[in-house]
């Protein structure tokens, strides 16, 4: 008589079977170990990236390695992210240089503390950008599209 598999072996044979090893968090190596999510974003306009956990110094690297990668490999421009109203405008400034680029704490205090602070000032570009989107109400505030220039220009200066 034969042995029928448990569900816990079979969803295990099927995670090692459909996973792939990430070879590093730093958000600053290359991206060619994230190449698998390609076939799963496909031609997506929108893609969802959450996390298990908030305060997660791994998850943040992670999400940081991701969205760069949707940025650099599949053409993304637009970056939307969860933030309290008030605060939002005033990170919205800072995003299109507004202010010291050290003065990240000072602005949005829970994005300097809460794992951000890295993808926070990737999104930074090293000068202010050439044009300005509107700002008409919060909804326009985030998300705010990210030129090409942006990218090119953070992936080239190492940001």
């Amino acid at each position: 008589m034969p042995v029928q598999s448990s569900s816990r072996t079979v969803l295990a044979d099927w995670l090692r079977e459909h996973s792939s090893t990430l070879t590093t968090l730093d958000p600053k190596q290359p991206l060619d170990d994230l190449e698998v999510l390609r076939e799963i974003v496909g031609n997506a306009r929108v893609a969802a990236v959450g996390e298990g956990a908030h305060f997660v110094e791994e998850f943040s690297r992670a999400r940081q390695r991701v969205l760069r990668f949707l940025a650099e490999r599949c053409g993304f421009t637009v970056f939307a992210m969860e933030f309290g109203f008030s605060e939002a405008f005033l990170l919205d400034r800072w995003l299109l240089c507004e202010g010291d680029d050290g003065d990240l704490a000072k602005v949005s205090r829970a994005a300097a503390e809460w794992g951000a602070a890295d993808l926070i000032h990737w999104l930074r570009p090293p000068q202010p950008p050439q044009r300005t989107p509107p700002r008409a109400s919060p909804a326009s505030t985030f998300p705010r599209p990210v030129g090409r220039y942006d990218l090119g220009t953070r992936h080239e200066s190492g940001r």
